[in-house]
């Protein structure tokens, strides 16, 4: 059943060199200053790579050889591999030093099972700190085969919710438009309130001037959802795009960038207040005690209902409405191209709270007393349900939603990632039944910013939709 699936995936590398946690313009930026500063400190100081494979995916080696390649003068080095995600090594070794200051680490593949592992290294500088780095690698990723725990019911859950708020009246509030922004307005803004670059993307610009509208809108059990809009100037109709947020309360930022690339776009407020407060309360991340009580239902409900509001405006085209996000952002537009048929296409980036069976899986082997063969076993367990908080997590496992993504998909995974571990991310992708699929998978990238997937995302989407 997998294989044929895992083998629509079409997984292309993109080699970046970028630091440090930072925003994606498409598919997250945040509202506060632009932080340049903290791109350029590095936050990984080597440079990993392999002769071998540029892409850091092995499937026939006797050995896997990575070139580490630190900053500055070292004395010696060690490494160890663990399964991505899990703390136990299952390997050790010395680098063997280079001339260049580099050091070759040789890691045997007889003992390794289909997966991702980490590769974590220790640098001797003869000073007294001792100076760590990250890599990783994939090995005949192909022949993973997820533990799923979609319920058998899942369907129906899910179908209950979106005939709940196909019923419900938009009811939908309009203010504006609060102002207007040409190039030069946006440049400033995405540097002073969007954590962005002035202009990263000039040749796909579409709109000389965009207009800025405060919007809201009825959702689940009487709810309300906010939003900014930015929309071209003019009549339209114009394709769609949903920016759906990163994880953590706080202001959400004018979409001006992705409105002058000719886009009616949608940023939400998830959690049901308005996008420009002063001050606000922080959402309780604890799951309820059922399945409306869990967190993640009004998240999910609100960026449900923010497709239908797109789909009611006379100045959208309603086959071109897509949406995007990075990592809660990512989760959430994974939720909302999987249930609903009216997405064209989705960029859901390090998509987070993934595959918990895995994630479960790994914090108990790494627990002070870890199941006796969790190392021993090629797939993860279906973890014991202790809690009626934890019985309704599969209904809101991003995983789970992956099946029903018909929609093309463009999308990527950071390998060193801690936040969205890329054996939960590619595991998604990889179950998604689309025959349209673009996954990067990235060697050197945490949770952070890739101008370049932007502007490779931004084209992409002009294939799709037909623009021009």
């Amino acid at each position: 059943m997998y294989k044929k699936q895992l083998s629509n995936l079409i997984i292309v590398i993109l080699m970046v060199a970028v630091t440090a946690a930072g925003a994606i313009a498409m598919t997250w930026h945040v509202a506060r200053p632009y932080q340049c500063e903290t791109y350029l400190q590095g936050s990984n100081p080597f440079v990993f790579f392999s002769r071998q494979s540029e892409t850091m995916l092995f499937d026939k080696q006797k050995e896997v050889l990575i070139i580490c390649q630190p900053v500055g003068v070292p004395i010696s080095l060690k490494w160890s591999v663990s399964r991505n995600f899990f703390k136990t090594p299952i390997m050790t070794g010395a680098g063997e030093p280079q001339v260049n200051n580099g050091y070759l680490i040789r890691i045997p593949t007889a003992k390794l099972r289909p997966g991702f592992y980490d590769v974590n290294v220790e640098l001797n500088t003869g000073a007294d700190k001792t100076v760590h780095g990250v890599s990783a690698f994939g090995w005949k990723i192909n022949e993973i085969r997820p533990t799923v725990s979609r319920p058998a019911d899942f369907d129906a859950f899910w179908g209950v919710v979106m005939k709940e708020l196909a019923s419900t009246p938009l009811d939908a509030k309009v203010i504006g438009p609060v102002r207007v922004m040409d190039d030069e307005k946006i440049a400033a803004y995405n540097v002073a309130s969007s954590d962005l670059p002035p202009d990263y993307d000039p040749t796909g610009h579409r709109a000389e001037k965009v207009e800025v509208y405060k919007v809201n809108y009825a959702s689940a059990d009487g709810s309300r959802c906010y939003g900014w809009l930015a929309k071209p100037v003019g009549n339209g109709p114009f394709p769609a795009m949903l920016v759906l947020p990163g994880a953590a309360g706080g202001p959400r930022p004018i979409p001006a960038e992705q409105a002058r690339h000719g886009y009616v776009a949608l940023a939400i407020q998830v959690h049901g207040q308005d996008v420009d407060l002063e001050k606000y309360d922080q959402p309780d991340f604890i799951p309820g005690k059922g399945p409306k009580e869990n967190y993640d239902y009004r998240i999910y409900t609100n960026a449900l209902q923010s497709v239908s509001y797109l789909a009611s405006r006379a100045d959208v085209d309603k086959s071109k409405i897509v949406v995007v996000g990075q990592s809660q952002g990512g989760r959430l537009s994974t939720v909302v191209s999987g249930l609903d048929k009216r997405v064209a296409a989705a960029v859901p980036c390090l998509a987070h709270n993934a595959y918990g069976a895995y994630q479960a899986w790994a914090r108990a082997c790494n627990s002070a007393n870890p199941p006796r063969d969790g190392m021993d076993r090629d797939n993860p367990p279906m973890m014991p349900e202790v809690t009626e908080a934890n019985r309704w997590s599969s209904y809101y496992d991003t995983m789970n939603f992956a099946f029903g993504v018909t929609c093309p998909v463009f999308a990527f995974a950071g390998m060193i990632d801690a936040v969205s571990p890329v054996t939960t991310t590619y595991c998604t992708y990889s179950l998604m039944p689309s025959t349209d699929k673009h996954v990067f998978l990235t060697p050197g990238l945490f949770h952070e910013w890739s101008p370049e997937f932007d502007r490779r995302a931004w084209r992409w989407l002009d294939g799709k939709l037909g623009l021009k």
